[in-house]
């Protein structure tokens, strides 16, 4: 019985061993037309997503519009992404990374998009707590107080 252990431990060691340095090399990779990414915007959840790169190389985001991110690393990526957000953030802190498709929380389709619909006989930031848990599966809701919309 142990020997059985030892050899599922061994095996799932090994298979670690062979995927981080994949990872590692994936993220000098370009990033290509059709791909996912994952754009976390440091204590902005409501302009982190993740989001398909259309077939002209750009991601659209919340209040900014198209952003192309086409043949550039994870890093540079971030940084066009960063420089973009400045328009309405200080001091954005972006970090851009290739998503697998496996969302937290459930799965999300490439139909799943960000909408910003902006209230004006409501409070965002109530509509939102009455809101959560009411979305589809790896769907969420948020909302910017700033705007008084939801996200």
């Amino acid at each position: 019985m142990a020997r059985f252990h030892m050899s599922r431990w061994i095996l799932a060691l090994t298979a670690i061993a062979v995927a981080v340095p994949a990872l590692a090399q994936n993220s000098t990779a370009p990033i290509a037309a059709g791909e996912f990414v994952y754009v976390d915007v440091y204590r902005r959840p409501e302009l982190t997503t993740t989001m398909q790169v259309d077939p002209d190389g750009n991601i659209s985001l919340p209040y900014v519009g198209k952003v192309n991110v086409l043949g550039k690393t994870e890093r540079e990526a971030a940084v066009v992404v960063s420089a973009a957000l400045r328009r309405i953030l200080k001091n954005p802190q972006v970090t851009v990374s290739r998503s697998s498709g496996l969302f937290m929380g459930g799965a999300r389709t490439a139909e799943m998009t960000t909408e910003i619909v902006p209230l004006h006989n409501a409070n965002a930031e109530n509509l939102s707590n009455a809101l959560q848990g009411m979305t589809s599966q790896g769907g969420s809701i948020s909302y910017d107080p700033d705007t008084n919309t939801l996200l």
